[in-house]
């Protein structure tokens, strides 16, 4: 399961330089946001340049994402460019793991962190490997005298980030989610109270859908395909 995490940066444009026609590209150094150290993982999604102020304008943010190397941490922006966005705020968005495990029902040996609810291959994978697991070790009795298995009380928290997320959002609700990241990120407000709030209820809608259809509904079609095997939530 994952979460948004972020860096911010406020951007210094360059001065102008001496000599007649003299341009040179900007370069600017973007630290990773913080995570968890047990786990240590992160990975991008983009850069965004937007007016540090708490009320934005979805065509006053820059998306900068082609001009930054993740490798060098290096921002490189065309001296034009990098000149108009002076005194902006310069958010590097990532996503990283929720942090949630199953803990607090597991042994030791079976702990881990949860499963990207909303993606279909994250589930598929903890399927093969536990459920899956469990019914060969049953053989002839699974379906039989094992026929029923069980998700009981969640514990494992949301989630506001999947790789699946923004192309399932884009398909399900025809436009970017990129812009609100800033939003959904707690660093302004998109055009208006109204036009977040109307972001929120499509972003609840697709989220729920996709919990709903590739967690709970493919697990009860994975537990399907065994004869006489139920799925109990």
């Amino acid at each position: 399961m994952q979460k948004l995490v972020y860096s911010k940066t406020i951007f210094q444009a360059p001065s102008e330089p001496k000599g007649k026609n003299v341009k040179r590209d900007c370069s600017l150094a973007l630290e990773q946001a913080q995570v968890d150290a047990r786990y240590n993982y992160y990975k991008d999604i983009c850069v965004i340049a937007m007016p540090s102020d708490s009320v934005v304008k979805k065509e006053s943010l820059v998306f900068l994402t082609e001009y930054f190397d993740p490798a060098s941490r290096i921002l490189s922006l065309p001296y034009d460019l990098a000149r108009s966005l002076d005194g902006y705020a310069i958010l590097r968005v990532g996503h990283t793991t929720n942090g949630k495990t199953n803990s607090s029902q597991a042994p030791l040996s079976g702990q881990g962190l949860e499963c990207d609810k909303f993606s279909r291959t994250a589930v598929k994978k903890f399927w093969d490997a536990y459920p899956q697991m469990i019914i060969d070790l049953a053989g002839h009795h699974a379906g039989k005298t094992f026929n029923m298995i069980e998700i009981d009380s969640y514990e494992a928290g949301g989630q506001d980030w999947s790789p699946v997320l923004e192309q399932e959002f884009a398909a399900r609700k025809g436009y970017d989610i990129k812009p609100y990241l800033p939003y959904m990120l707690g660093c302004a407000t998109i055009d208006s109270a109204q036009e977040c709030s109307r972001f929120m209820e499509d972003l609840v809608d697709v989220a729920t859908s996709l919990f709903a259809e590739n967690y709970y509904g493919y697990m009860n079609e994975l537990a399907g395909r065994t004869p006489g095997m139920r799925l109990l939530i």
